[in-house]
Protein backbone atom coordinates (compact mmCIF):
# COMPACT_ATOMS: atom_id res chain seq x y z
CA UNK A 1 0.00 0.00 0.00
CA UNK A 2 1.18 3.30 -0.90
CA UNK A 3 -0.52 6.66 -0.35
CA UNK A 4 -1.19 9.27 -2.98
CA UNK A 5 0.60 12.16 -3.29
CA UNK A 6 -2.67 14.41 -2.99
CA UNK A 7 -2.86 12.84 0.88
CA UNK A 8 -6.48 11.72 -0.15
CA UNK A 9 -6.17 8.40 -0.81
CA UNK A 10 -4.11 4.89 -1.46
CA UNK A 11 -2.99 2.69 -3.74
CA UNK A 12 -2.99 -1.16 -3.34
CA UNK A 13 -1.39 -3.98 -5.59
CA UNK A 14 -1.43 -7.43 -5.56
CA UNK A 15 -1.77 -8.97 -2.63
CA UNK A 16 -4.23 -11.67 -2.02
CA UNK A 17 -8.12 -12.01 -2.88
CA UNK A 18 -9.84 -15.21 -2.15
CA UNK A 19 -6.71 -17.16 -1.49
CA UNK A 20 -4.89 -16.24 -4.88
CA UNK A 21 -2.28 -13.80 -5.84
CA UNK A 22 -3.25 -11.03 -7.98
CA UNK A 23 -1.30 -7.96 -9.62
CA UNK A 24 -4.14 -5.73 -9.84
CA UNK A 25 -3.95 -1.94 -9.29
CA UNK A 26 -6.98 -0.47 -6.86
CA UNK A 27 -6.85 3.45 -5.85
CA UNK A 28 -8.87 4.14 -2.95
CA UNK A 29 -10.09 7.32 -2.30
CA UNK A 30 -12.08 9.21 0.29
CA UNK A 31 -14.72 11.54 -0.24
CA UNK A 32 -15.59 12.95 3.13
CA UNK A 33 -16.41 9.93 5.21
CA UNK A 34 -16.95 7.31 1.98
CA UNK A 35 -13.81 5.78 0.58
CA UNK A 36 -14.73 4.55 -3.37
CA UNK A 37 -12.17 2.12 -4.52
CA UNK A 38 -11.48 1.95 -8.31
CA UNK A 39 -8.96 -1.05 -10.16
CA UNK A 40 -7.01 1.01 -12.71
CA UNK A 41 -4.60 -1.94 -13.69
CA UNK A 42 -5.77 -4.30 -16.36
CA UNK A 43 -3.00 -6.76 -16.76
CA UNK A 44 -4.64 -8.45 -19.89
CA UNK A 45 -4.08 -4.92 -21.69
CA UNK A 46 -0.10 -4.30 -21.41
CA UNK A 47 3.13 -6.57 -20.53
CA UNK A 48 2.65 -6.56 -16.36
CA UNK A 49 4.00 -7.64 -13.36
CA UNK A 50 3.57 -11.45 -12.56
CA UNK A 51 0.72 -12.34 -9.54
CA UNK A 52 2.49 -11.56 -5.93
CA UNK A 53 2.41 -10.76 -2.51
CA UNK A 54 4.89 -9.62 -0.24
CA UNK A 55 6.41 -6.72 -2.47
CA UNK A 56 7.31 -3.46 -1.81
CA UNK A 57 5.57 -0.75 -3.78
CA UNK A 58 6.07 3.50 -3.80
CA UNK A 59 5.08 6.22 -5.89
CA UNK A 60 6.32 9.08 -7.38
CA UNK A 61 4.37 11.82 -8.56
CA UNK A 62 1.82 9.21 -10.84
CA UNK A 63 3.96 6.71 -11.17
CA UNK A 64 3.51 3.30 -8.81
CA UNK A 65 6.84 1.48 -8.72
CA UNK A 66 6.52 -2.53 -7.88
CA UNK A 67 9.74 -4.05 -6.60
CA UNK A 68 10.03 -8.30 -5.67
CA UNK A 69 7.59 -10.01 -3.52
CA UNK A 70 6.95 -13.88 -4.19
CA UNK A 71 4.86 -15.46 -6.75
CA UNK A 72 2.38 -18.52 -6.96
CA UNK A 73 5.55 -21.16 -6.21
CA UNK A 74 6.97 -18.87 -3.19
CA UNK A 75 9.74 -17.99 -5.86
CA UNK A 76 11.02 -14.74 -4.81
CA UNK A 77 11.17 -12.21 -7.06
CA UNK A 78 13.73 -9.45 -7.50
CA UNK A 79 12.40 -7.19 -10.50
CA UNK A 80 11.11 -4.09 -10.77
CA UNK A 81 7.95 -2.67 -12.70
CA UNK A 82 6.56 0.93 -13.33
CA UNK A 83 2.69 1.88 -13.87
CA UNK A 84 2.06 4.88 -15.28
CA UNK A 85 -1.55 5.76 -13.02
CA UNK A 86 -2.73 8.45 -15.47
CA UNK A 87 -2.27 6.05 -18.74
CA UNK A 88 -2.68 2.59 -17.00
CA UNK A 89 0.59 1.26 -18.85
CA UNK A 90 3.14 -0.96 -17.28
CA UNK A 91 7.07 -0.85 -18.11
Amino acid sequence: MAVLPSGDGFVVFGGFVNGCRVNDVIVFKFDGAVLHAEMIGDATLSPAPKVRSGMSIGIDGDKLFVFGGQDDDSNKMADMWEFNMETHIWA
